[in-house]
C-alpha cells in the first residue's frame, strides 16, 4: 500500500515506520530538523514494543507527492482546513485521507475539501512524541488506531487500511463494522 503521513510527529511517525517496517511504501511530510534528519538518519522509534529505524522518502512540500492509497493526516487540528485542499491530486485516484487528530471537526472539514468519497474516520491511541529530531519516543505499550468509513462512504478503503495495519502489526480495529457517524 502507498503511504502518505502529513506530520510525522508522534502519531504520524509511529506508525507511519511501523507501517513501512511491514513493507508498505510510506512517504513522511515533515519540516525543518526533524525533515533533515529523516532524511540523513531515518525515523527512529523507541519503543518498549520495539525499536526500530526505517528508510523512507521524506518532504516538506504536500504539493511533491506522489498519488497514494492513504494519506493519515496527523497534522495539528488548527492546520487541517489549509492543509486538506492540498491532498486532492495525492487522494484523486480513489485514495482516501484518514484524518488523526484530538477534534471532531477535521473529517468534516477533509470531506468538505475533497468530497466524502475520499474521507475516512480515524482515531489514534499512542503517547508519542519527539524526543529529538528523527526520532519518536513511545512512552508505554498501548499504540492502535481505529478506522472506519461514514454513512455511504468508502467502506473497502477502511477494510484495506486496516488489513495493511494488521499485516504491518499495528494493532487496528474498523469502528462498528466499518461505519462511523457524524
Amino acid at each position: 500500500m502507498k503511504i502518505a503521513v502529513i506530520g510525522a510527529g508522534g502519531v504520524g511517525g509511529y506508525f507511519g515506520a511501523r507501517l513501512a517496517q511491514g513493507g508498505h511504501e510510506v512517504t513522511f511530510v515533515a519540516r525543518g530538523r526533524h525533515l533533515a534528519a529523516i532524511r540523513e538518519r531515518g525515523l527512529a522509534i523507541e519503543s518498549a514494543l520495539g525499536a526500530a529505524t526505517v528508510r523512507c522518502a521524506a518532504t516538506d512540500d504536500v504539493a511533491s507527492l506522489p498519488p497514494v492509497d492513504v494519506a493519515m493526516l496527523c497534522v495539528k487540528l488548527w492546520d487541517v482546513e489549509a492543509t486538506a485542499p492540498k491532498l486532492a491530486r495525492v487522494v484523486a485516484n480513489g485514495g482516501v485521507v484518514i484524518p488523526f487528530q484530538n477534534g471532531v471537526e477535521s473529517a468534516d472539514w477533509v470531506a468538505a475539501a475533497l468530497g466524502p468519497s475520499h474521507v475516512l474516520g480515524g482515531v489514534a491511541y499512542i503517547a508519542a512524541t519527539i524526543r529529538e529530531p528523527g526520532v519518536i519516543a513511545h512512552t508505554g505499550t498501548m499504540a492502535r488506531l481505529r478506522v472506519g468509513a461514514f454513512p455511504g462512504g468508502p467502506v473497502g478503503r477502511a477494510a484495506a487500511f486496516a488489513e495493511a495495519c494488521r499485516a504491518a502489526g499495528v494493532e487496528v480495529g474498523r469502528v462498528g463494522g466499518s461505519q462511523c457517524q457524524r
